[in-house]
C-alpha cells in the first residue's frame, strides 16, 4: 500500500514532530483569556460547519480527517489552534 511506504512513514514521521514541537512550545498565556474550553465549544465549534473541511485544514496545517473531525465536533482540537479557528469563522 502506498500509504506504508518508506515516504509515506518519512513523511508522517516529519508532520508528526512539527506537531509535537508546536505543541512543546504552545503556552497557555498565548491564548486571549475569553477563549476558554467552555467558549470554543459554545462559539466556535458550531460555526465551524459553515467552514469547508480544506479551510480548517489549511489553516490548521492538519489532515483533511482529523480536520473532519473538528468540523463535527467529533473531536475538541489543542488549545493552540483555538484562536486560529476562532479567526476563521469571524471572517466575513
Amino acid at each position: 500500500m502506498a500509504s506504508h511506504d518508506a515516504q509515506s512513514q518519512q513523511s508522517r514521521s516529519e508532520t508528526q514532530c512539527k506537531h509535537w514541537v508546536a505543541r512543546a512550545s504552545w503556552k497557555p498565556e498565548d491564548l486571549p483569556p475569553w477563549l476558554t474550553k467552555d467558549a470554543y465549544v459554545r462559539e466556535i465549534q458550531p460555526r465551524l460547519k459553515q467552514i469547508t473541511v480544506s479551510a480548517i485544514a489549511s489553516t490548521l496545517k492538519v489532515s483533511v480527517m482529523y480536520a473532519m473531525d473538528i468540523r463535527r465536533g467529533r473531536c475538541i482540537p489543542h488549545q493552540r489552534h483555538w484562536q486560529a479557528l476562532a479567526e476563521l469563522v469571524a471572517k466575513p
